[in-house]
C-alpha cells in the first residue's frame, strides 16, 4: 500500500511576459536532460489539468493535478497513481492514488518556464522547461523589451542549511535580485543553472563546476536574512556575468570585486523598489522598507568615499601595490564599487557592460589601463564610453 502524503500542492504560474492563456497549452521538457516533462491543458472557466511524466527511484510515475487559476497564479492538488494492469487487464477497483508534494511553475517567456519542486518523497529541486509542443490557432504573445536575454535563472538552493528558511522562498528572493541584472543583459545570454548552498566558506562562486556544469554559489545567511541574501547573491551572480572564470590569479581581479561591490547595491536598492508594489508573495511587501534601509545603511558608510580634495588617480597609485596583491580587500573595493554604482544607476543599460571584461587578454599581470583598454575594446560601439569614462577616473 501507497503511503500517504497529506501536502497542499500549490501551482503558481508567474508568468513575465502574459498572463495564463489557453496559448500555454502543450508539452514542456527539460531540453538540457530529456526524459521526463509535463503536459499543461489551460481550459475555460479558469480551469487547467496538469500531467506530469517523471521517474523516482528508477520507476515511470505518473502525477496529475487538476485546479483553478485567476491572473498569473493556480493552485491544485496533485496526485501520484499506482496498480493495476495495462490495456484488457484495467481494473479501475485496484488504482491507489496518494498526494505527491509541491509544485510552482513559472513562465519565464511563451516558450520557457520554470518548475520547482518540495515532496517529502523526492526532496526539492528547480527544473528549466522548454516548450515541446503547441495548439495550432493559439497565439502567446509576450513584450517585445529585450526578449532575447534570459530573462530567469535555474537556481537550485540545495534542501539543507538555510535554518528557518523554505527553499522556495531562497529561491523567490534570488531570482528577484537576478531579475535587477537580466533586464539589462544584451541579447542572447543564456547562463548555466546554479546550485545555491549556505554555507561559511560563502559569499562565493567556485571556479569548479557541478556534475551537470552548473555554477556553484555560496552564500553565508542566518535564518530570514533576505537583503543579506540578495546584496550576497547578485554579488556573486556579478562574477558570473563578468567572465570570473578567466580571472583566477589575475592581479586586476580586485577591479572586478569592486564592480561587483556596486551591483550588489543596485540590486537591493531596486529590489526595495519593486517590493513596494511587486513583491514575490503578497505578503513580503512590507519587506520592501528592509531593504531599502539596507542599502541606504551601506552608503551612509564613510570609508566608501574618499576625501574632499583627493580623486581616484591619485588614490590608485597609493593603493595600487596592494590591490593588485590581493583582491579580497573590501574596504577599498567598496571605494570604487560605490562610485561605480553612482555612474551606471545614471543610465541603468550601463549594467549589461559587465558582459564584456574579462575577455581576451591572457597575461595575467596586465596594468589596470590594459585592462580597462580590453575591456573598452570589446564593448559594443555604443557603450564603449562606460569604459573611457572609468578610466578616466585612473588618469588614463
Amino acid at each position: 500500500m501507497l503511503k500517504k502524503y497529506f501536502i497542499l500542492l500549490l501551482l503558481s504560474f508567474k508568468v513575465a511576459a502574459t498572463d495564463i492563456t489557453p496559448a500555454m497549452t502543450g508539452s514542456w521538457f527539460e531540453e538540457d536532460n530529456p526524459g521526463q516533462g509535463l503536459n499543461l491543458e489551460i481550459l475555460g472557466s479558469d480551469r487547467f489539468i496538469v500531467y506530469w511524466y517523471a521517474y523516482d527511484q528508477g520507476l515511470p510515475i505518473w502525477l496529475v493535478g487538476a485546479g483553478n487559476y485567476k491572473g498569473d497564479t493556480a493552485t491544485a492538488k496533485l496526485g501520484q497513481f499506482k496498480g493495476n494492469g495495462f490495456g484488457t487487464q484495467f481494473d479501475h477497483n485496484t488504482v491507489s492514488n496518494s498526494t505527491f508534494g509541491s509544485m510552482t511553475l513559472t513562465f519565464d517567456s511563451c516558450d520557457t518556464a520554470r518548475v520547482s519542486y518540495e515532496s517529502t518523497q523526492a526532496g526539492s529541486g528547480v527544473i528549466q522547461l522548454s516548450r515541446l509542443t503547441s495548439i495550432p490557432g493559439l497565439s502567446c504573445t509576450e513584450s517585445a523589451v529585450n526578449t532575447g536575454a534570459q530573462r530567469r535563472l535555474n537556481i537550485n538552493p540545495v534542501r539543507e542549511g538555510w535554518y528557518d528558511a523554505q527553499t522556495v522562498d531562497v529561491e523567490a528572493v534570488t531570482q528577484s535580485a537576478a531579475s535587477t541584472l537580466l533586464e539589462h543583459m544584451p541579447a542572447g545570454l543564456k547562463l548555466a543553472p546554479i546550485i545555491l548552498k549556505n554555507d561559511e566558506d560563502g559569499p562565493v562562486v567556485l571556479f569548479r563546476r557541478g556534475e551537470r556544469n552548473e555554477y556553484i554559489v555560496l552564500v553565508d545567511i542566518e535564518g530570514l536574512k533576505w537583503a543579506q541574501l540578495a546584496y550576497q547573491f547578485s554579488h556573486e551572480l556579478c562574477h558570473i556575468l563578468s567572465n570570473y572564470e578567466s580571472t583566477k590569479k589575475d592581479a586586476n581581479q580586485w577591479f572586478e570585486e569592486a564592480l561587483c561591490e556596486g551591483t550588489s547595491i543596485h540590486a537591493v536598492k531596486q529590489m526595495s523598489d519593486v517590493w513596494k508594489t511587486s513583491p514575490p508573495y503578497p505578503a513580503w511587501q512590507s519587506y520592501s522598507a528592509a531593504l531599502e534601509e539596507y542599502y541606504k545603511d551601506i552608503l551612509a558608510e564613510q570609508h566608501r568615499y574618499l576625501p574632499a580634495g583627493d580623486n581616484i588617480a591619485d588614490w590608485y597609485q597609493r593603493e595600487k601595490v596592494s590591490l593588485r596583491s590581493s583582491a579580497e580587500q573590501r574596504d577599498k573595493n567598496e571605494v570604487i564599487g560605490t562610485k561605480i554604482y553612482a555612474f551606471f544607476e545614471q543610465k541603468p543599460d550601463r549594467w549589461q557592460s559587465m558582459r564584456y571584461i574579462n575577455i581576451g587578454n591572457a597575461n595575467e599581470q596586465i596594468t589596470l589601463q590594459q585592462y580597462l583598454q580590453d575591456w573598452r575594446d570589446n564593448l559594443p560601439a555604443d557603450l564603449k564610453y562606460v569604459a573611457e569614462t572609468i578610466s578616466g577616473w585612473f588618469g588614463y
